[in-house]
């Protein structure tokens, strides 16, 4: 039934399957109820994974950013596909971020192609702001359609009007483009759910951001 309970991880005891490492410059490890992701590399990202895959998606975690720049990146991952081989070229997934400076974003990689900005960074009040401070995020992502939450919140996306145009916002209005609720997400596939911490090229590295209460409800 729509709204039930599918999965859930509290990593009360463990990394409850998700994929953990450490190489000395991006990790991903569990303790004591949180899964921790770092990263000390500059413009660079860390995940994890649960070891399921979805075909549909209505999942929640609730993440915050305990060390490094505000101006960082974090949230969720949908649809991730790896191969489960160490190629890039051959990986898929769509990303939903938010910063502990106030923005959110949206981003896709379609297996054969280069990431993509679906939705630039974009200003919210219904971020909390700063170090330690809880942002419950949730994507609900099916038939091709995704929409983005964060602490109940729902937020728009900015696309442009051209199908080759870059999503930009400015000035509190999207550029050459539409405000939407909903994201068109149609190359997104079956494939597992994760977390995902990013240094970005202005913030820097020495990122660290917990994820607590990992939920996947039926959409």
């Amino acid at each position: 039934e729509p709204g039930s309970v599918l999965y859930t991880a509290a990593f009360a005891e463990g990394s409850d399957g998700w994929s953990q490492y450490d190489d000395g410059r991006l990790s991903a490890q569990a303790a004591d109820g949180a899964l921790t992701i770092r990263v000390n590399q500059p413009n660079s990202a860390a995940f994890s994974a649960a070891p399921w895959h979805f075909a549909a998606a209505a999942f929640s975690v609730t993440a915050r950013a305990i060390e490094g720049p505000v101006d960082n990146g974090f949230g969720l991952v949908v649809g991730l596909q790896t191969r489960d081989n160490s190629r890039l070229d051959d990986d898929a997934y769509l990303l939903f971020l938010i910063s502990s400076d106030g923005y959110y974003s949206a981003r896709q990689r379609e297996a054969g192609a280069e990431e993509r900005i679906l939705s630039t960074w974009i200003p919210s009040a219904a971020i909390r702001l700063g170090l330690g401070q809880d942002n419950l995020l949730r994507a609900d992502v099916a038939d091709g359609v995704a929409r983005f939450t964060v602490n109940g919140e729902p937020l728009q996306f900015c696309i442009p009007n051209a199908a080759t145009g870059v999503s930009t916002y400015y000035l509190d209005a999207c550029l050459d483009g539409t405000m939407v609720d909903a994201l068109p997400v149609p190359g997104v596939a079956a494939g597992q759910l994760g977390v995902l911490a990013l240094a970005t090229a202005t913030g820097g590295p020495g990122v660290a951001v917990q994820v607590r209460n990992a939920l996947l409800l039926a959409p």
